[in-house]
């Protein structure tokens, strides 16, 4: 998966750039409720799907069932 469609899944659950921290393919996203996330990828990067698993289930904290309903809708 490319590293622009995933950024847009997590726009949709809610993250948000953090203005004051990051810059360039360094970002911290966060979200209200979950826990942040460092983003360090350029849009063209591409995730291998256990990677993208690991960023969705571990770091965000889906189910992995919430995980592959985002990833249909996405």
């Amino acid at each position: 998966m490319k590293a622009k469609k995933l950024r847009g899944i997590l726009w949709r659950l809610g993250y948000r750039d953090d203005p004051e921290r990051g810059g360039g393919s360094h970002l911290l996203l966060r979200c209200e409720g979950r826990q942040d996330l460092h983003w360090w990828s350029h849009d063209k990067h591409t995730f291998a799907p256990h990677t993208v698993r690991n960023i969705l289930v571990v770091q965000v904290g889906l189910t992995i069932e919430e995980a592959r309903e985002v990833l249909r809708n996405g």
